[in-house]
């Protein structure tokens, strides 16, 4: 099985995988994954990119996806939050430059709207931006709908009952129920 492959399936598997290290979940560079592979599978839609582990990078697998959706949807936006979500869903993918000139945005500010939208999953990275070194890239942010649009993902309903427990069900393994319902809020 080729690295991409292990990844993916391990994502599959444990429902989420962090970005670093952390006490209570494995991180992508604990099973041996790498930026390149990770950012591949967020360029084929197979990896959802968010912060819902408690503000920290968290890697949501496609199946798993359609769950967290039920639980985060319809949570309001802030002013800066909005501009950034109306801009990014009315003109595509773009990178944190271009956003912070267009929108007026400090880095302070902008960082708080884009943290604060990854753990509502109303914003995710879309594709690689400009290369910064070998195993560091920026981001180029897009919607939710616009990951969604080229994921091959379950649209059939799903009640938050149905979500909380596929999540649990998933999650149980590494963390105690109150962690779980602690971070779904």
């Amino acid at each position: 099985m080729d690295k991409k492959a292990f990844v993916y399936d391990y994502i599959l598997n444990s429902g989420i995988l962090l970005l670093n290290q952390n006490s209570q979940y494995d991180s992508l560079m604990e099973i041996q994954g790498d930026w390149d592979t990770i950012m591949a599978l967020i360029e084929e839609r197979k990896v959802y990119f968010s912060k819902v582990f408690y503000g920290k990078t968290t890697y949501i697998s496609d199946e798993m996806h359609p769950y967290f959706k039920v639980l985060k949807k319809d949570i309001k936006l802030g002013h800066n939050e909005e501009k950034i979500y109306n801009f990014l869903n009315q003109y595509g993918g773009q990178d944190t430059e271009l956003l912070k000139t267009v929108l007026g945005l400090d880095k302070k500010s902008f960082d708080t709207s884009i943290n604060q939208m990854l753990k509502n999953m109303q914003v995710t990275v879309l594709d690689r931006g400009k290369t910064l070194s070998k195993q560091w890239s920026s981001y180029i942010w897009g919607t939710m709908g616009q990951w969604e649009h080229g994921a091959n993902i379950n649209n059939k309903f799903i009640s938050k009952e149905e979500a909380y427990n596929k999540i649990f069900g998933k999650l149980q393994r590494r963390l105690s129920e109150k962690k779980i319902s602690s971070m779904l809020k």
